[in-house]
Parts: C-alpha cells; structure tokens; sequence
C-alpha cells in the first residue's frame, strides 16, 4: 500500500484519512528541554509577530492575515535555466542551503523524515538507525548537498550526482508489522523526504535567519521542483502549484506522519547517547559534551517542528522555550554576516562557491548572490 497524495485530482476535494498507525507515549519522558506528555495543542505566541509554526511548509513566519490573503500559485518551473537563475549563484537554494546556522535544522528535518511511516519502517529494516542515529545525517547530508553544489549550471533535468542518490534507494522496500507497504522509490515518499530539506530552508530562514518574504516563497516553490528533478525519481503525487504543496504538506503533517520507533529514537538520542559523529574526537571529550550538544539540538529541532508534528510526537513546546529561541535567533541574525565564508557555509558549498568566483574572475560575494 502506498500513501496516496490527495492533491492531485483536480476538482476533488482533499479526503480525510485516518491516521494510519501509531498512536502516542503516555508517560512523560523529559527531552532536549521540553516534556514528553500527553498531545496537548500549544496555542500561545509569546512574541509579538508571526512566530508560530501551523504545519504548513511556505507560509511560515506569515501573519494570519497575510496567510488568509489570495497569493499566486506559480506553475511548474520554465525551460531552461529554472527560476530565476536555475540552482547557481543567485537562487535560493544556493545561497540559503549551506549557511551554518541551518544545521541546527537537522533536529527537525530528521524528525520531520523517520515520522514517515515508509521511511521510519526503512530505517529499521535496512540502516544501522539504532545503534547510530546520527550516522545516517552525516552519510547523508553531503550527497545531498552535492546535489546542489557540485554542478550548480546543470540544466532541468536528473544530474549524475541526483541519480546517484536515487540509486543508493532502490532496494529499500518492504512491509511493517501492520502489513503495510513501503518503498524508498515510492513517489510520494521520496519527494517528502526532498521536501524536509526545503522545509528546513524555510524554517531556519524564518525562526533563525532572515525570514523570506512572499516572492521568495514563491521563487523557493520553483527552485525546489527544479531541485527534486535532478535526482531522476518518480513525479507521481508531486503538487503542481504552490497552493497545492501547502494543501499536501498540511495533510501530511496532519494526517500521515506517526510517533513510531524510529522517530522515538531520535527523541531518545540525548538520553541514551550516541556513538561519536566526528572522525578523531577522543572519545572522553564527546563524552563530556555530547549530552548538552545533542540536548540542546534537539530541543531546537523540536521548536522548529509544525505544531501538529509536535502534537503526534507529544513534545510540549512553552512560552519559555519561544523566549529562549528568540535569544538565539538574535545571537545568529547579528553574527552571522560578520563570520568569514570559511565558517559561514557548509564546506561542500563554499568550495564551489570559491571555485565559481575563481574561474568566473567575480567577488566570493557575487558567487553567492550572483548573477555570474
């Protein structure tokens, strides 16, 4: 059985499907700074302004009155380069995917992924998820990263490093103790697992960075659908227009994504430890530190979570802990542009960008901003 996408048949509204597995923990277990208890909805912004996270994926950081308005819903990316300037310097994603500070996301976006009920089952089935749940985040993050950064003025279309993620997923399949099935290559399934990274742009921009405004949310809708097509996988259940993307992901969070094993693992990651992410640290010194590293990253993943995911997961999210992010949302906005580029961006990304302004004889700035 696969999870149907209730946003493509046009004129047919968007069914109501139960819940398909699950259930949530019953007894309150203390983690990343906020409490695990029964899912009680948290209705309370303490600052003024658009903070709060509904379970939608470009609105975030709107007002309810900008939310309400009619917006345009842009059709499927144009020939050529993509919107505006393909995935290079100048877009969206080139520019806002490699910033350091959005590897404070990954909490959110690892959640966001194992809450899946295919890609939680898949973990279990074909990774060493249990034993280090952090293992699959550093395997990972660099081929998805080159993705975008090693041929930034590719065409549309699937890229050799695109496909190559796509095949490291073509055996994964299977079917849970409820007898459903799941595939890795399932179109819905991997355009989900694509489309947390995009929410983790949106999200770490919003709630960390510099929020996007309504035109980049747009421009950010194409150059994801751009981004997706360079892995080669199946459109099938792939949203059409920016209103349709908002309808599925708000479905999803809603009414498919599950507390399940997996997801608790990585919940659980600060209490029970982990094996040591970082190739030469001593082990004493990760030791020492990985309980308040892990705890704290956790706790951020949390917040930038959808309130409906953390209603499922049963996290609480308080007054204080939006308090306590704001602090850290001031710290990055007034210290991130003093940080060289070096440090500023992921290490993938400021190589190409450094290689862009080396053979394109432009600033390290323009190769971030373009055009070039």
């Amino acid at each position: 059985m696969r999870l149907t996408s209730p946003v493509r048949v046009p004129g047919v509204p968007l069914r109501d499907p139960v819940r398909a597995a699950g259930g949530v923990l019953r007894t309150p277990v203390r983690v990343a700074g906020a409490v695990l208890q029964t899912p009680v909805r948290v209705a309370s912004t303490v600052l003024p302004g658009p903070t709060r996270l509904a379970g939608s994926l470009l609105p975030l950081g709107l007002t309810p009155a900008e939310q309400d308005a009619p917006r345009r819903s842009p059709a499927m990316p144009p020939a050529g380069d993509g919107p505006p300037l393909g995935l290079g310097p100048g877009s969206l994603v080139w520019r806002l995917f490699a910033e350091s500070y959005q590897a404070l996301t990954a909490g959110s976006i690892g959640l966001l992924q194992t809450m899946h009920p295919g890609i939680g089952q898949s973990l279990q089935d074909h990774s060493n998820f249990f034993e280090d749940p952090l293992d699959r985040i550093f395997r990972s993050l660099p081929h998805i990263m080159r993705v975008v950064y090693a041929d930034p003025f590719a065409p549309p279309g699937p890229t050799a490093k695109g496909e190559l993620v796509r095949s490291f997923h073509g055996s994964i399949k299977g079917t849970d103790d409820e007898g459903r099935d799941y595939d890795a290559l399932d179109g819905e399934t991997f355009f989900w697992a694509h489309m947390t990274f995009v929410y983790g742009i949106v999200a770490g921009s919003d709630r960390l960075g510099v929020p996007l405004t309504e035109e980049e949310r747009d421009q950010l809708f194409a150059e994801a659908l751009l981004w997706y097509r360079r892995y080669g996988a199946s459109e099938d259940g792939m949203p059409e227009t920016r209103a349709e993307l908002e309808a599925w992901w708000a479905h999803m969070c809603r009414d498919v994504l599950e507390l399940n094993a997996t997801s608790q693992g990585i919940l659980d990651a600060a209490k029970d430890g982990v094996p040591c992410p970082v190739p030469g640290l001593p082990e004493p010194v990760w030791e020492l530190v990985q309980r308040p590293l892990l705890t704290a990253w956790l706790w951020v993943g949390v917040g930038l979570l959808p309130e409906d995911c953390r209603d499922t997961l049963g996290v609480a999210w308080t007054d204080r802990d939006e308090r306590r992010l704001a602090y850290l949302r001031t710290a990055i906005r007034s210290f991130n542009g003093l940080l060289p580029p070096f440090v500023r961006y992921h290490p993938l990304a400021y190589a190409a960008m450094r290689e862009i302004a080396r053979e394109q004889r432009v600033s390290f700035r323009r190769a971030v901003d373009g055009p070039v």
